[in-house]
């Protein structure tokens, strides 16, 4: 039996190519089954959410009514300054 060096070549490379695509397939398989499962995301607490955001409604009428204050100080003030100046 005469063995052609150029089929068995073939022969070993296609069981090469079929061991390799089994290969990375089980491959795959395993790293799957082993791969950490993304972790749940918390559950968001709305009502921790909405007291915050009342808070801050709040904080922003009181910012609102001190810079009403602060104009209103500095009008009374403008209109002391204006009337304490000699006329000349």
């Amino acid at each position: 039996m005469i063995v052609n060096y150029e089929t068995l070549r073939l022969v070993f490379l296609a069981i090469g190519v079929i061991a390799i695509l089994n290969w990375s397939r089980r491959g795959r398989r395993w790293r799957r089954g082993f791969t950490p499962r993304r972790q749940q995301t918390p559950d968001i607490d709305v009502a921790a959410i909405e007291h915050r955001l009342a808070t801050v409604e709040q904080l922003e009428a009181r910012v609102a009514e001190l810079e009403n204050r602060v104009d209103f100080a500095e009008r009374l003030m403008a209109g002391r300054e204006s009337a304490a100046l000699p006329r000349g």
